[in-house]
């Protein structure tokens, strides 16, 4: 992988990175304190900096729908079929990958 501590810090900051690990690690605070960061998280991927096949084809969709097209969960729910939880619960997946190829 390409990417690394000193370039990511120039699409996130050390309090993006802090919100990120309270809400994939510590669960003490919910999405919607973090769910402005998805589309950084989203541009780095889909601009191939992690690799073809890091995250699995739900995490895709979800980072898509949320991401990219800047929907609500209440909209990538209802569009993928999906329950709220199951959403949260992808994006949760997917930070945790993302603060571990960085290794925080």
């Amino acid at each position: 992988f390409c990417l690394d501590k000193i370039y990511i810090k120039k699409f996130l900051n050390s309090f993006d990175i802090n919100r990120l690990l309270f809400f994939a690690e510590k669960n003490s605070i919910g999405y919607r304190a973090v769910i402005d960061i998805f589309p950084v998280i989203s541009k780095i991927f889909f601009w191939e900096y992690f690799g073809k096949n890091f995250f699995t084809h739900p995490e895709n969709l979800v980072l898509i729908c949320i991401g990219l097209q800047n929907k609500t969960i209440e909209e990538t729910k209802n569009e993928l079929s999906l329950k709220n939880f199951v959403v949260i619960s992808i994006l949760k997946k997917v930070v945790v990958k993302f603060l571990n190829i960085l290794s925080f």
